[in-house]
Parts: C-alpha cells; structure tokens; sequence
C-alpha cells in the first residue's frame, strides 16, 4: 500500500546540506499542535524593528529581484527577552530558497548586521568538517550484507520510487545498495528542486557565507555529526513510510507542498508551516503512526529543548547573537518559543518597519 504521508522538510536537518555537498559537490554555491499554534500567535506582541543604515545599503546595492511571489515577504522574526534583561533576535530558516528572498527584509538585515555572533544548527559552509562527518558515516550508508532496497522497501513502494526516478531520468538501481536514510536525502532533494528551491539560496547558507566575511562568530547549536547520526539511526520502518509518498503520480502533489511550504515561511504564516511539518497521517495504522511520533519526538521535541536551552545559555552574554535554526523547530506547543515562554521569557514577533 502507498501511504499519502507528505512529511516535508520544515525542519529538514541542515546536515543535509552538508552530506550533498561533502558527497557531490557544492555545484550551485556559486550564488552568494495548528490550534496551541494559533493560540500562541494570538498572545504574541508585536514589535517593529527600524531598519538599520547596512540593511538600506543591502537592499540598494543588491542586483536581485524583487520578490515577485504573492504575499508579503515578512518571515518570522522575533525579539526575546530574558528575565534578567538580556535580549536575543531569534528566526526560523529555510534551507532551501529563492532568488527572490534578497536582498532580505530590513528588520532581518538589521538582526544580522547588529549581531556579533551568529547561531545556526551547524555550519554547513565548515568543508573540511562535512567531508570528515560524511565519512564517519560511510560505513552506514550502504548495505553490505547483500541485500538491495528491494528488499527492505518491498516491491510497491520500490515499483512506486522507481516510477518518480525515472520521472527524473534516473534510475533507481544505481541506488540499490544505499541504505534506506540516504536514499530519502537522495529523493526529498529531487522534490526540493521541483519546486525551483536552491541550496545556495537556502537563509543559514547565505548568512553563514556572511558572517564568515565579516568576521563574525558562528555558534553551533548542535553539530554536522548530530544531525548525520540522528537521520542514520530512525528505524527503516520510519524511512519506509517516508519513502511511501513517492510515485510518478505523487510529483505534482509533493511540488505543490514545498510550494505551499515556502510561502509559508516566506510570508511567516507559522500555523501552516506547523501543519506542513506535522504532514497528514490518516493512512497509517497504529503501530506506523507509533514509529512516526517517535521520529517526531526526535527530529523535533527533542531538539527543540536542547536548541531552546543553548539560547537561554547565549541571551544574557556579553554579545549579541542572532539565533536561526529550522522553522519548525519554532512553531507549535512544544517550539521553541512555547518553550521559552513557559520558562519565564516574553517572545514579541518583529514586524517590519513601516
């Protein structure tokens, strides 16, 4: 059976990034719960942000296009507070953007520009670091007991992956003896570029690039390493009903989800990117849905607390930092902002400068 299950990448681990381009090569770096959700975005204040004399140059100078998609470009941004005072400017990235997403709006110019220390899941940008996690895992990404991905995915979903490589002339026997976790970073980027989103565009990629420039400090909040054993050990059965989502017949569908996705992020719609992130799971039976809300558990609960902590850790240092990890990890009972509230901080959205 094919499950209609579309988790997409909200929260997709920036390690990612780095295992494609420490595997492949960095080809286009050439450029430089719905209801506590929309209960927690009623009571948050809003705070608007004057843009500072960089993010006027930023947007003068840029080349870019305007963004021309509908909606306001306005992602989510907010300004946090400590209890004893200590403030912190805090984002929900996307890896994966578009040309048209710089330059970025002022008040995100400005958090950047007024930062003196930048934190990020990891840095993605760190070669020498991605190659070295990339063959710590070597061992991990390939079968070597004989079998092949028939085996372990069953002959549907196989027939199923096969329909949505060859969509994409590719074959899916090239792939035969990956294991199941790299082959879904393998295809969820084939969906990722159907929906005309690049990597090199992508808010942690280019404000890493920027921050390396200018000098700044990079903060890693996890590390390459974190991630790349994180998405090696999910159980197969987890990876197997990911896998399910991809047909020929699905491509159309899963395009319009990353679409969906990025006009979330890009108009800071954070009630869908957590509907987007929880992806739609009627079809799976007790103990599927059991394996998903372990991955959830994982990928996001898990990390939330540990990213919110390492921000309760740098808000009251003597520098400044801008704080951007995934979107998702933000949204929601159970983000990042939930959970800093529940500890005593106020966490106001910044709106831009009219």
């Amino acid at each position: 059976m094919t499950y209609n299950f579309k988790k997409i990448a909200a929260a997709c681990t920036a390690a990612v990034l780095a295992l494609a381009l420490a595997a492949c090569g960095n080809s286009d770096n050439s450029d430089k719960d719905s209801k506590a959700a929309s209960q927690t975005e009623q009571t948050v204040p809003q705070v608007t942000l004057q843009p500072s004399s960089e993010a006027e140059s930023a947007a003068d100078s840029s080349s870019e296009s305007e963004p021309t998609s509908e909606g306001e470009y306005a992602p989510a941004m907010w300004l946090v507070t400590s209890p004893n005072g200590g403030k912190m400017y805090m984002m929900g990235s996307m890896h994966y953007l578009r040309d048209e997403c710089y330059p970025l709006p002022d008040y995100v110019q400005k958090a950047y520009d007024e930062a003196d220390t930048l934190a990020v899941e990891c840095d993605i940008t760190d070669r020498t670091a991605s190659f070295a996690a990339t063959l710590d895992k070597a061992d991990q990404m390939y079968y070597s007991d004989g079998t092949t991905l028939r085996d372990h995915l069953g002959d549907e979903i196989y027939d199923n992956l096969e329909g949505y490589m060859a969509a994409h002339d590719e074959k899916l026997s090239l792939y035969d003896q990956y294991r199941l976790w790299y082959l879904d970073q393998v295809i969820s980027g084939m969906a990722v570029e159907d929906a005309q989103l690049k990597s090199s565009k992508g808010l942690d990629m280019n404000l890493l690039q920027w921050a390396h420039d200018d000098g700044k400090e990079i903060y890693e909040v996890e590390s390459i390493t974190f991630q790349m054993d994180l998405l090696a050990n999910f159980s197969e059965d987890i990876y197997k009903i990911m896998l399910s989502s991809y047909s020929a017949d699905s491509q159309e569908e899963l395009t319009q989800s990353y679409e969906d996705l990025y006009q979330a992020w890009r108009t800071g719609d954070t009630e869908a990117i957590l509907a987007l992130s929880d992806g739609e799971t009627e079809q799976l039976d007790k103990d599927q849905q059991a394996a998903m809300d372990d991955y959830n558990d994982q990928m996001l609960y898990s990390r939330n607390k540990g990213m919110a902590a390492k921000a309760e850790e740098l808000i009251d240092g003597e520098k400044r930092t801008f704080f951007v990890v995934g979107a998702a990890h933000f949204v929601g009972d159970g983000g990042i902002i939930d959970l800093l509230t529940k500890d005593g901080y106020t966490c106001e959205r910044v709106t831009e400068a009219e």
